[in-house]
């Protein structure tokens, strides 16, 4: 048992090390750096240059990867460049609040599906259980991108230039996440 349990540990730290890096390797691969993007298209070269060197984008890729790496190992995943607090905190909080969520979630979920069972053994080979059984097949063979309808068509985007939806549900103006037209995005939106 002992050994079971150092492998998926083993395994589960393998993973967040391997996705750890494939995210930095994929923001890596982005055009553009961090500096231009906070300063905007009109920053002089000089004021891009000191804000690379204050941020360590000025350093080799592996380097700065490490540093992380040794921080988030440490509780510190550095400061947040729109809030200015530290990242760890923010984390915390919203990790606190998945948590919940989860938990709650897995408690109705283990109790239905309990109830459920019960019910389909009782009457088993008889309606109730066929027409749970029905159900619990459907509700795991269809993609969760696209149960219910409306929470995926509510997040998609109807920026001009964005790619078409299948969603026919109209946004209203308001939940539009397009800056108006001719107007510069501000930076607390990055």
């Amino acid at each position: 048992m002992l050994s079971f349990v150092a492998r998926r540990t083993a395994a589960a730290l393998g993973t967040l090390l391997l996705s750890s890096l494939l995210v930095f390797l994929a923001v890596q691969a982005l055009p553009g750096d961090v500096a231009t993007q906070v300063l905007g298209k009109d920053a002089t070269p000089q004021a891009v240059a000191e804000l690379r060197g204050s941020l360590g984008l000025d350093r080799p890729a592996w380097e700065r990867y490490g540093d992380w790496m040794w921080g988030a190992l440490h509780g510190d995943f550095g400061t947040s460049l729109v809030s200015g607090t530290a990242v760890g905190g923010d984390v915390t909080q919203y990790l606190g609040n998945s948590a919940l969520i989860a938990l709650i979630t897995i408690l109705f979920a283990v109790t239905g599906s309990l109830l459920l069972g019960v019910v389909a053994g009782l009457y088993r080979d008889r309606w109730p259980d066929h027409l749970i059984s029905t159900v619990s097949l459907v509700g795991m063979s269809v993609p969760s991108s696209s149960w219910p309808p409306s929470s995926s068509c509510a997040s998609r985007s109807r920026c001009p230039g964005s790619p078409r939806s299948s969603c026919t549900a109209p946004t209203p103006p308001s939940a539009s996440c397009c800056p108006p037209s001719g107007s510069r995005p501000s930076p607390s939106r990055w």
